[in-house]
């Protein structure tokens, strides 16, 4: 890398993703200032505390921890005196629809013998598409997940010349459900690797064969939870940001990105300017140019991806009475019919009438995220972004009563009779607090094979401007969005 010259850098949103490239810039002497609308740090991965209830508001899954890790070591810094976390097992416990509970262990040999005794499958099929998708995933993880993808002609280059012989193994043409199904054959185990295409708000029946990679990160790696909550993350990086001499600006909302003949001139804060000649948003990337860039100069190219959007999450945080041995931290409790569930959410636009109910208890290990005697459920779906004609006050309420009556179904639990705190987040809401266009949580969502080339940019066309974040390249959640923050950094100082 470069020897850079110091710059003077605005970013705009305390997210993971400008919380990572604060610091990769701050650590290379450049002087870094964020403006955070909201009162802390955090973005979408932000929480909630009432009555006693502790809940994280965002994300819930925690892979590669090292990727964050990584940070703080980068800084000289032990990342265990900043924050702490823990391995979960099991990983994910699955709830079918015939009533049968399978619980993944976190070790993958584990959960192929486990698999194949309860799926009746060969242990071999199972361990046969981990290795793979693990080995898939190093095999693109740098030309990929680690480097700037301008478009397709982005990835020809000399050291990715033995990829291309390898591209056929990785089936992009195929769907991942023909993919798993190919690999798997017994249903409730295909559904089981079909619901990774979710991470990235999309359908398994849409998106590239190349995601079954994402098993490796789940199955083979495990899943964490940090001590105080997912929130600890974005606290324990504020930290380390505040350590290497970053600025933080809260209730600073940004009205305007200002450019002048193609090129960034200032940040609009309130009735201020602050000039800069390096900005990097964190903001959705769609909000940005409706909302930052418009009518900012005639200079701007807009290089929106106008894809398909991601699912929206109805997200609600129940403050429960009583304790239920039957769940666990990460909880599914899938649909009869996928394939129905996915074409209602993204080709009748419409919430799923058999929707598949994700339950999140960090009570279970985090035992004062509730009071005693109680646990703090996280209960979410997956539903269409938001449409302008939404009436989310009608949809939620509707939505609501059944997810109850599918909880009392499928577990026997009678909700209401429990219940003892109560909020909510829906697409209207996620759009109107965290700026998530029509409230869509990942941006774009992956739809054939050229998905990956069709992502908003880390670095625009306007002269100065980045973009950092889960709705720019690579992806959404949280090592995809540190691989974007290096990614980004990388480009500016590389820069000259």
């Amino acid at each position: 890398m470069k020897k850079t010259k110091s710059k003077n850098i605005g970013i705009v949103g305390a997210g993971i993703g400008g919380l990572a490239v604060a610091i990769r810039l701050a650590l290379k002497g450049n002087r870094v200032t964020v403006y955070e609308a909201g009162n802390d740090v955090g973005g979408k991965l932000s929480e909630l505390h009432a009555q006693g209830f502790r809940f994280d508001k965002g994300p819930s899954l925690f892979t590669m921890p090292g990727l964050v890790d990584d940070l703080f070591r980068k800084a000289k810094k032990n990342p265990r005196s900043y924050y702490q976390y823990q391995r979960l097992d099991p990983v994910t416990k699955y709830f079918f629809a015939d009533k049968t509970e399978f619980s993944v262990p976190s070790d993958a040999e584990e959960f192929a013998q486990k698999g194949a005794d309860f799926f009746g499958v060969p242990s071999e099929s199972i361990s046969k598409l981990l290795k793979r998708a693990s080995k898939q995933f190093y095999e693109t993880k740098e030309p990929f997940l680690e480097k700037p993808i301008h478009n397709f002609f982005s990835i020809f280059t000399l050291e990715n010349i033995p990829l291309f012989f390898k591209l056929p193994q990785f089936k992009i043409f195929q769907s991942l459900h023909q993919r798993n199904s190919a690999d798997l054959k017994n249903p409730k185990l295909i559904q089981m690797f079909d619901r990774l295409a979710t991470y990235s708000g999309s359908s398994p029946f849409e998106a590239s064969g190349i995601l079954q990679q994402t098993a490796h990160l789940e199955y083979n790696l495990g899943a964490f939870l940090p001590e105080g909550g997912m929130y600890s993350i974005a606290k324990a990086l504020k930290q380390l940001a505040l350590d290497l001499g970053v600025e933080f600006n809260f209730n600073s909302k940004i009205t305007k990105i200002n450019v002048h003949q193609g090129r960034i001139r200032s940040l609009k804060v309130g009735h201020l300017e602050q000039p800069y000649q390096t900005i990097i948003c964190n903001a959705d990337n769609h909000t940005a140019y409706e909302s930052l860039l418009h009518n900012a100069s005639t200079h701007i190219v807009d290089d929106r991806k106008e894809e398909p959007m991601s699912s929206a999450p109805l997200v609600f945080y129940w403050g429960m009475k009583g304790s239920f041995p039957q769940l666990d931290v990460h909880n599914i409790l899938f649909s009869t019919d996928y394939k129905k569930e996915f074409d209602e959410l993204f080709h009748e636009n419409m919430a799923p009438l058999d929707p598949t109910i994700y339950i999140n208890i960090t009570s279970k290990v985090v035992p004062t995220d509730a009071p005693e005697g109680h646990e703090n459920w996280f209960v979410m779906i997956n539903v269409p972004p938001r449409d302008k004609k939404d009436n989310w006050f009608e949809k939620r309420e509707q939505l609501r009563k059944l997810i109850i009556q599918k909880i009392q179904e499928r577990l026997g639990i009678n909700v209401l009779e429990h219940l003892v705190f109560e909020d909510s987040l829906d697409p209207y809401t996620l759009e109107k607090s965290n700026g998530a266009y029509r409230g869509s949580i990942y941006g774009n969502r992956s739809v054939g094979a050229w998905s990956m080339f069709k992502r908003q940019t880390n670095q625009s066309p306007i002269n100065g401007l980045y973009f950092v974040g889960g709705t720019v390249h690579p992806g959404g959640g949280i090592p995809l969005v540190l691989s974007s923050a290096k990614i980004t950094a990388n480009l500016i100082l590389d820069k000259d």
